[in-house]
């Protein structure tokens, strides 16, 4: 995960999500965060993360609540990004 984070690219002919296994089993991330890594990852190369626009999103609200989107977040960047 420290490493390099790998993405394929995605068309409306390939709408498929490719993960590196190694997130999914990287038990120094909450289950939280690494939903919120692969849902980050399922979204095209330009989209922009907003924290506003994560809180207002079905998927990420129904999984985490309303008021644990931060958590998972600071996760991410405290163990991904360091």
């Amino acid at each position: 995960m420290t490493e390099h984070i790998v993405r394929i690219s995605k068309s409306k002919y390939t709408p498929y999500v490719m993960l590196d296994k190694r997130l999914t089993e990287n038990n120094e991330l909450s289950y939280g965060a690494r939903g919120m890594m692969a849902y980050l990852l399922s979204k095209p190369d330009n989209w922009q993360v907003r924290m506003a626009d994560l809180e207002n999103e079905p998927f990420v609200r129904a999984r985490l609540g309303h008021t644990n989107i931060i958590e998972p977040a600071r996760d991410i960047l405290a163990k991904v990004c360091a």
